[in-house]
């Protein structure tokens, strides 16, 4: 009896569950906090955590043709957010460089429970892994 050899290596799937309400809980919280330290009272911690959770959910659409109208609302916040820490940093905020922030938070708000547990965990990741992820 002779066993074939396979050519290609082995690559586990990763397992797909959708974001549980708990999950979805801790972002939208983290979102919803960091936006209004943003706006009220501006820290540094509270503009890191919104670009963190702004490019961590844009990894996570990014080439999916099903949230093509939303990765293009979630990257003009995080270019909102890129030009104001340019201008002057996180603090002194104009409120009318908030508002494409603020359509990204509710975007990424109603967008969370369609999305994959694991692809947020694996775009969190390679955040970790480029160093863009504040840890």
């Amino acid at each position: 009896m002779t066993t074939k050899k396979r050519n290609k290596p082995y690559r586990p799937r990763l397992v797909k569950g959708p974001v549980m309400k708990e999950l979805h809980d801790v972002i939208g919280m983290g979102l919803h906090v960091s936006y209004r330290m943003l706006r009220d009272n501006p820290t540094e911690a509270a503009f890191r955590q919104l670009i963190q959770i702004l490019n961590m959910v844009g990894l996570t659409i990014e080439g999916d043709p099903r949230f093509a109208d939303e990765i293009r609302i979630v990257n003009s916040g995080s270019l909102a957010l890129n030009q104001i820490g340019a201008k002057v940093g996180p603090i002194g905020a104009l409120p009318y460089e908030l508002a494409p922030v603020v359509n990204a938070v509710n975007c990424i708000d109603t967008l969370l429970p369609r999305l994959d547990a694991s692809k947020l965990h694996q775009a969190n990741l390679k955040l970790y892994a480029l160093g863009l992820n504040g840890g």
